[in-house]
């Protein structure tokens, strides 16, 4: 064979040697980068919780555990949660308060102000330097606040486009403060309240049944309730905004 041929030969199985070297490359750092950014993506879904803020207690609406109880400015009221989400598109401290004694709106308004400025000073989390939404709550009873159907008394609450906080009042529910509880049809309010409660969730089946729905039969038959007076019963908690039943918890 002439030695011009064999050159030519050989110069074309070099080239088809790297031309399939390169190929190979190619393949690997494709796959190399696949892997990374599913490695980043699985990390960044496990980290994509709540978690609690530090030096702060991380508690739930239903703990079993007693609860302290606080006193500010004059108002006395149970702290049921504390809670940080810490993801990529927000970071969201949620505060929950239930108040008991003392409400008036100058010591809710202090206190609400004063759990926001702490949440407002909160650092070390994963996502950004400091939080971008803050949501103070208070509720009026323990009830509207186990509803989780945003039944608050009071909220103080900073977006990530708000220069400064809002306040916002349930003015229903402020109002009867003032105006002292009295009974009709032989219930006195705190029993309108618990027949209000079951006539929800007899309406709302998603709605958790309570222990306490077991005296309803009572009171309607030794009152002689007609569906009339339940129908009444049912608008004055709609108007007034009493608890709701909480919602049912599946799994």
């Amino acid at each position: 064979m002439k030695l011009w041929l064999r050159r030519g030969i050989v110069r074309l199985m070099s080239v088809e040697r790297t031309r399939r070297h390169r190929s190979s490359i190619a393949v690997l750092l494709q796959f190399s980068v696949t892997y990374v950014a599913f490695s980043l993506l699985f990390c960044s879904c496990k980290t994509d919780r709540p978690v609690p803020p530090e030096g702060s207690a991380h508690v739930r609406m239903n703990t079993p555990n007693p609860l302290p109880l606080l006193s500010d400015f004059g108002l006395s009221y149970y702290k049921v949660r504390d809670e940080v989400f810490d993801r990529h598109h927000m970071t969201k401290i949620f505060v929950t308060l239930v108040l008991t004694d003392g409400v008036t709106k100058p010591a809710v308004e202090s206190v609400l102000r004063k759990y926001y400025r702490a949440a407002d000073a909160r650092r070390g989390f994963k996502f950004r330097p400091r939080a971008s939404d803050i949501e103070i709550t208070a509720y009026a009873t323990p009830e509207h606040a186990a509803s989780e159907m945003d039944q608050w008394l009071a909220i103080l609450y900073k977006g990530p486009a708000d220069s400064t906080p809002h306040l916002q009042w349930d003015d229903v529910q402020w109002a009867q403060f003032s105006v002292p509880r009295s009974d009709r049809f032989g219930l006195s309010d705190a029993q309108r309240r618990i027949v209000f409660r079951k006539l929800m969730q007899d309406k709302f089946p998603e709605l958790h049944p309570l222990g306490e729905f077991s005296a309803v039969d009572s009171l309607v038959a030794v009152h002689h309730l007609s569906r009339a007076d339940l129908d009444s019963i049912a608008a004055e908690g709609e108007q007034k905004h009493w608890a709701y039943p909480p919602m049912q918890v599946n799994g």
